[in-house]
C-alpha cells in the first residue's frame, strides 16, 4: 500500500513518541493533585481504616493477659437485691472477696466523687485500707458557670484516696468516628497507675493501641457470678488486676451508643460496640507488655506515599494502561505487606493511602490513553482506509506495531491490472484535467473496491495501472483464489463503469483493462527508511507479474495467470481458465505456464481445440496447430488469441526455429 510519506512519517513519530510525551505531564501534575488532595481530605480516613483493617487481620497476642474484667450487666442489675447505684458497702464486700481470691490489684471504672451513706463509705473505705493496692475513676469534665468555666476535675471522695486509693483519669482520646485508637499522653491515666506507669508517655512518635479483639476478648466475668453464685474460681483471679466496670455489650445506634461503649476496630465488621473497662483493660495489657505500635511521623509517611506513588506512575508513562497497571500493583501490594510486616514488630504504616492516588494515575492514563490512541486510530483509518479492506485495517488499528521497517518471507498472490485505452483519453482531455481526474478516479474507485472485497492489499496506483496483493498482512491461506476471484470480477465490473462514464458523458468509448496475476514467495513490509516507508512487496514474482499483464495485449485476453496461482486453485475455480502458452520471459531462464481467465465458463470443444492445437504446436507440427485454430476464429472469448497464435504459427511455418524446437515462446520485450 502505498500511503503518502508525510502521513507515514506523521503516523511513525506519534506512535513512537506522542502516545505519551504530550500527556505525562499532565499525568505527572493529575497524579500531584490526587496525592496533595488525598493527603489534605482523606488521609485522616484512610488512615484509620488502614488502622481497623490491620487490627482485624493481625491482632495483638492475647496470651498470658494479666488482666480480668467484672462486669456489671443486665443479669447482675437485676439479681442485685438493692437497685442501681448501689450501697458503697457491696463495693467493700467486694473488695474482700476479691482479695480472697487473689487479686494483685483491683480498679473501679466506676466514678465514687459524691459521699452516701455514712455508714456504706466508711466500709468502702475501710476495706479499701485493709486489701490497699486499689485505684478509683477520676476525669475532666468541661464547666461553663457565671462563677467558673473551663476543665474541672472529678476526683475520688477523699475519704476513699485518703484510706489509700489511687485515682486514675478514665479519659480517652476518640477519633470522629468514636474509636479510640491513641494511647493517651497525659500522667497518672487509669490504665498507666494500674500498669504502674506513673510518668506520661515521652514525646515522639505516637502510640496507637493494640488490641485483642473485638468486645469482649480478654477475659471477662460477670461480677452475679461472684455476688449471687459464688462461681468464680480462684485461678481466674489469683495475681491479677481486675477491673470492675459496666460490661453491657451493646451495638452501636442512632441516638450514639450506650452508657460507656464505643465503637472498635471491629464495629465496621460486627457491628459491636467495646465496654469502656475492655479499652482500659487493653492498654493495661499494652502497659505491661510493650505492645504499642508507634505512628511514623506525618513527613515520613508522606515521603514514603511520594516514592511509591512515583515508581507506579512512571511506568504508566512508558507503557500501555492496561499493562503498565500491573506495576503499581505489584508495588501497592508490597506497600501493604510491607505495612503488615511493620504492624507486626510495632509500627503503624498508612500503605492504603498510596491506593486511591494510585487509582486516580491509573484513571489518568487510561483516559489519556483512550483519547490519544482513539485518535491515532481515526487517523489510521483514515489512512489506509482506502487501501485496506476495512478488516484488515481494523488489524492494523488492534496492533499499530505493523508500522515498523522490516519485512517477512510469505507466499504470495499478486496482482497488476492496467486499464486500457486511457493514454488516448489522456491526451484528448489534457486541457480538461478536472475532467480527466473524475474519470481516473471512477475507474480507479471501482476497480479497487472488487480488490479490497475479496480481502487485498491496494500496494500502489501507478498512473491508470493498480499493484496489489494477498496474504498480508493479514494470513490467507486461500489468497490465489482470493485473487483470482478479484480479477474475475474486475472484467465483468469493468462494463458497468463504462456504462456509467458513457451516460455522464466522460468518456465515448468503453475501456478495457489487463490483468495479470502471479503466486510465489515474496517478501513484504514496511521497506524504506526509518524517516519514510511503503508496505509493500518485493520478489520476483512482482517482476513476473507486472510483464504478464503487458502480455495480455500481445494474446488478446483480459487477464493471464501464472501455473503456480491457478495450482492452488480448487477444480470450481478452474472453469473459466485456460492453458495458452509457456513463456521465457526476457531475462529468465526457466519457462511459466500461463494460464488466460475469461469472463464465462468455456466449452468442452473450446478446450479440446486448443489443447490439440499446443500440442501440435509444442510438436513442432506448427501447420497442424494452424488447422486446429481454425474452430477457434469466431469464437466470442478466444477469437484474438485464436488470430494471435496463427500468425505466430504462420510465421514458424516459414521462418523454421533453429535446433531442437521446445514449445516455449521467448518474450523479446520486459
Amino acid at each position: 500500500m502505498a500511503v503518502s510519506t508525510s502521513k507515514k512519517e506523521a503516523l511513525n513519530t506519534q506512535f513512537k513518541s506522542t502516545r505519551w510525551s504530550k500527556n505525562s505531564q499532565f499525568l505527572c501534575g493529575a497524579t500531584l493533585v490526587a496525592t496533595c488532595l488525598t493527603w489534605l481530605l482523606f488521609q485522616s480516613t484512610i488512615s484509620r481504616f488502614t488502622y481497623d483493617l490491620l487490627s482485624l487481620v493481625s491482632p495483638a497476642d492475647g496470651a498470658e493477659n494479666s488482666v480480668v474484667i467484672l462486669k456489671i450487666d443486665e443479669a447482675t442489675l437485676e439479681a442485685m437485691p438493692a437497685p442501681w447505684p448501689w450501697p458503697r458497702q457491696y463495693y467493700g464486700e467486694m473488695l474482700y472477696l476479691l482479695d480472697e481470691l487473689g487479686a494483685s490489684q483491683i480498679g473501679f471504672d466506676i466514678q465514687f466523687i459524691d459521699p452516701r451513706d455514712s455508714e456504706g463509705d466508711d466500709y468502702f473505705a475501710q476495706a479499701i485500707s485493709d486489701i490497699g493496692n486499689i485505684v478509683l475513676a477520676s476525669d475532666m469534665v468541661e464547666r461553663n458557670t457565671e462563677f467558673f468555666s473551663g476543665m474541672m476535675a472529678l476526683e475520688p471522695l477523699s475519704l476513699f484516696t485518703d484510706a489509700g486509693a489511687k485515682a486514675g483519669l478514665v479519659g480517652v482520646d476518640r477519633d470522629v468516628d468514636g474509636v479510640i485508637r491513641t494511647t493517651p499522653m497525659y500522667e497518672k491515666t487509669f490504665s498507666s497507675v494500674l500498669a504502674g506507669h506513673t510518668k506520661p508517655l515521652e514525646s515522639g512518635m505516637k502510640r496507637l493501641i493494640r488490641y485483642q479483639g473485638g468486645a469482649e476478648t480478654i477475659d471477662t466475668i460477670s461480677l452475679m457470678q461472684l455476688f449471687i453464685e459464688n462461681g468464680v474460681k480462684q485461678e481466674q483471679i489469683a495475681g491479677k488486676t481486675v477491673l470492675v466496670g459496666w460490661g453491657t455489650k451493646g451495638v452501636v445506634d442512632s441516638a450514639g451508643g450506650q452508657v460507656d461503649q464505643f465503637p472498635s476496630p471491629w464495629t465496621r465488621w460486627d457491628g459491636l460496640t467495646m465496654p469502656g473497662v475492655e479499652v482500659h483493660a487493653t492498654l493495661i495489657d499494652n502497659y505491661k507488655k510493650n505492645s504499642w505500635v508507634y505512628e511514623f511521623p506525618a513527613w515520613l509517611e508522606l515521603l514514603s506515599i511520594l516514592i511509591t506513588v512515583s515508581t507506579s506512575v512512571i511506568p504508566m508513562i512508558k507503557f500501555r494502561p492496561i499493562w503498565s497497571f500491573a506495576m503499581p500493583l505489584v508495588f501497592v501490594s508490597l506497600s501493604l505487606g510491607c505495612s503488615l510486616l511493620l504492624w507486626q514488630i510495632g509500627y503503624f504504616f498508612n500503605a492504603l493511602l498510596a491506593a486511591p492516588i494510585v487509582l486516580v494515575a491509573y484513571i489518568t492514563a487510561s483516559l489519556l490513553a483512550y483519547r490519544t490512541e482513539g485518535k491515532q486510530k481515526r487517523q489510521l483509518k483514515n489512512a489506509f482506509g482506502q487501501y485496506l479492506s476495512p478488516d484488515m485495517v481494523s488489524n492494523l488499528v488492534a496492533d499499530p506495531s505493523q508500522l515498523k521497517l522490516g519485512g517477512e518471507t510469505r507466499d504470495m498472490t499478486i496482482m497488476f491490472c492496467d486499464i486500457r485505452g486511457f493514454t488516448a483519453i489522456s491526451e484528448a482531455l489534457k486541457d480538461k484535467p478536472l475532467k480527466l481526474t473524475e474519470v481516473i478516479n471512477r475507474l480507479l474507485t471501482g476497480l479497487s473496491a472488487d480488490i479490497l472485497s475479496t480481502g487485498g492489499t491496494i500496494d500502489k496506483y501507478m498512473g491508470d495501472c493498480i499493484m496489489a496483493f494477498w496474504n498480508a498482512p493479514l494470513q490467507q491461506s486461500d489468497h490465489a483464489a482470493r485473487a483470482t476471484s478479484s480479477a474475475e470480477s474486475m472484467l465483468n465490473h469493468i462494463d458497468g463503469i463504462n456504462d456509467e462514464l458513457i451516460r455522464d458523458g466522460l468518456a465515448s468509448e468503453p475501456f478495457r483493462v489487463g490483468i495479470g496475476v502471479g503466486s510465489g514467495i515474496c517478501v513484504v513490509g514496511n521497506m524504506g527508511s526509518e524517516q519514510r516507508f511503503d508496505y509493500t512487496v518485493l520478489g520476483d514474482v512482482v517482476n513476473t507479474v507486472s510483464r504478464l499483464e503487458g502480455m495480455t495485449k500481445q494474446y488478446g485476453v483480459g487477464a493471464l495467470l501464472t501455473g503456480q496461482t491457478v495450482e492452488s486453485l480448487v477444480e470450481p475455480e478452474q472453469e473459466k481458465l485456460l492453458e495458452i502458452d509457456w513463456v521465457q520471459m526476457k531475462g529468465k531462464s526457466e519457462a511459466t505456464t500461463v494460464y488466460a481467465l475469461f469472463r464465462k465458463p468455456l466449452t468442452n470443444e473450446e478446450r479440446a481445440n486448443v489443447g490439440a492445437m499446443l500440442k501440435a504446436y509444442r510438436s513442432g507440427d506448427f501447420q497442424r496447430s494452424i488447422e486446429e485454430l481454425q474452430p477457434l476464429r469466431e469464437s466470442e472469448q478466444l477469437g484474438s488469441y485464436a488470430k494471435v497464435m496463427e500468425e505466430r504459427a504462420k510465421w514458424l511455418v516459414n521462418n523454421p526455429p533453429l535446433g531442437k524446437w521446445d514449445g516455449i515462446f521467448k518474450a523479446t520485450q520486459k
